[in-house]
């Protein structure tokens, strides 16, 4: 892996990709990233560099056509078709980053010392770029994951609550199917699928399960939220989200759940195949602690 580092940037465009791709193969494997990660970032901040102008000009394409008059997406193409002939050198970086981008997923989310730097160094510069890079876009999702973030679980209609720690959890998909792991909160999915959850098993548990709750943020239960006469899904936790999105009271991200209003099929998977995730109980609550929490969320 040291020795493929050398050629990321010397050999051809093709061979150096091959390399960079086997890299992150091993790496999916179980070896370290630790032994080409540096020589990977420095050339993907250096191709960043080189793409900006072409992604800065992708973002502002995207936010001034109007879709009624042309789909954005195409307006991009078409800018692109142009900058294929006037900066090609911002094109070939770009392609550059959106081949290798799996390696650097690979190792981040495989060592969290290298996600930490990783993050560090680029998250700032792949977020303006979401919309319009797959690269930049995957990137910003893994460095979006918490570890060991403090969350408050209130299960209504058991009234049953622990408080403990989040960590890796890349959706809100994925947080509801490990908490349909946790046999306290009713019946549990099978091993095999709890495997691809917490990522001990394969990446595509290839089936789907019907998810159990209506997660909702702590205002659901607000007085302010009861007066306004609003719908619950004002406060729903979406799956299409993830945790980070989730709101807050004293210091912990308060997960509400309640019966479902309808039925929702969650297929099981992990969105990164090297990252585990987990959810750490460090308590259960008693009943007057849970009220109390209850209490203040009202």
């Amino acid at each position: 892996m040291q020795s493929l580092a050398g050629i990321f940037e010397t050999a051809k465009k093709v061979n150096a990709i091959h390399a960079i791709m086997l890299c992150g193969y091993l790496v999916e494997k179980g070896y370290k990233g630790k032994y080409f990660i540096n020589e990977l970032e420095r050339l993907a901040i250096k191709k960043l560099g080189i793409a900006e102008p072409l992604l800065k000009t992708s973002v502002s394409v995207m936010e001034t056509t109007d879709d009624e008059d042309e789909d954005p997406y195409e307006a991009v193409d078409k800018m692109r078709e142009a900058a294929a002939t006037e900066h090609p050198e911002q094109i070939e970086a770009d392609d550059w980053l959106e081949k290798i981008y799996p390696c650097l997923v690979s190792a981040y989310s495989s060592d969290q010392g290298l996600f930490n730097t990783g993050k560090n160094l680029l998250y700032e510069r792949v977020q303006p770029y979401i919309q319009v890079s797959n690269a930049c876009s995957w990137l910003s999702i893994l460095f979006s994951v918490l570890f060991n973030e403090p969350v408050l679980v209130v299960e209504l209609s058991q009234k049953k609550a622990f408080t403990g720690t989040i960590s890796g959890i890349a959706d809100n998909f994925q947080l509801q199917l490990l908490l349909m792991s946790i046999p306290q909160l009713g019946d549990t999915i099978d091993a095999e699928l709890t495997a691809v959850v917490n990522g001990t098993g394969p990446q595509d548990g290839e089936a789907s399960v019907a998810g159990r709750w209506d997660m909702c943020t702590w205002p659901v239960l607000s007085a302010s939220h009861k007066e306004t006469g609003n719908s619950d899904s004002d406060h729903w936790i979406w799956s299409e989200g993830n945790p980070a999105d989730i709101e807050q009271l004293d210091g912990r991200r308060v997960i509400l759940l309640k019966e479902p209003s309808y039925q929702r099929g969650l297929y099981v998977q992990r969105s990164f195949s090297t990252l585990p995730a987990s959810i750490n109980i460090e308590n259960w609550l008693s009943e007057d602690e849970l009220n109390q929490w209850l209490e203040k969320m009202k």
